[in-house]
């Protein structure tokens, strides 16, 4: 028997954590080296929740959400393990790994809406920027990154996202 995958009810879709991924994606080489980080076993996702927590001044839990990284395993990881097994170079084929990056788009969007639901559950976390601390980054990162990260490593990263975190206007919503 197959097994149903649910989501808890209410997800917050749109929520300023994903207005903020939308945000942190569009930056100069951000996405390159998010999908380079993503090779080396990085979740993107709690990459993105641990640079949003930084940006809202708030620190960033080591188990985020496990319900996030159930549907991670569930759905979004199989969405990507399937369009990477297509053939790139097949014209025929190309339609078909377009649906499923879409989906695995959308499947991502309901992932960061569990961590945003999980991170908010016992105390909000301000929609609004009030400026990175590059210790807290660091700390931030440390809670979300594969054991086998140097702190050397650790600090490389911090200081890069740091930089992107820095030009976000503060005090504003990220749209």
């Amino acid at each position: 028997m197959t097994k149903l995958i649910t989501a808890p009810e209410p997800l917050e879709p749109d929520s300023p954590l994903w207005r903020f991924a939308l945000w942190f994606w569009k930056q100069p080489e951000v996405e390159s080296l998010c999908l380079t980080l993503q090779a080396e076993g990085w979740h993107v996702s709690k990459l993105l929740a641990a640079c949003w927590m930084t940006a809202c001044g708030q620190d960033c839990p080591a188990g985020i959400s496990r319900r996030a990284d159930q549907w991670h395993t569930d759905v979004t990881g199989q969405l990507r393990r399937l369009r990477k097994q297509l053939d790139r170079q097949s014209r025929d084929l190309a339609p078909v790994r377009s649906a499923i990056a879409r989906a695995e788009l959308e499947a991502e969007q309901v992932e960061l809406a569990l961590m945003y639901r999980e991170l908010t559950r016992h105390q909000p976390v301000a929609d609004k920027a009030t400026g990175p601390v590059q210790a807290q980054l660091a700390s931030n990162l440390r809670a979300i990154a594969p054991d086998h990260i140097t702190n050397t490593e650790l600090t490389e990263l911090a200081s890069r996202f740091y930089g992107w975190l820095a030009a976000r206007p503060t005090g504003e919503r990220t749209e």
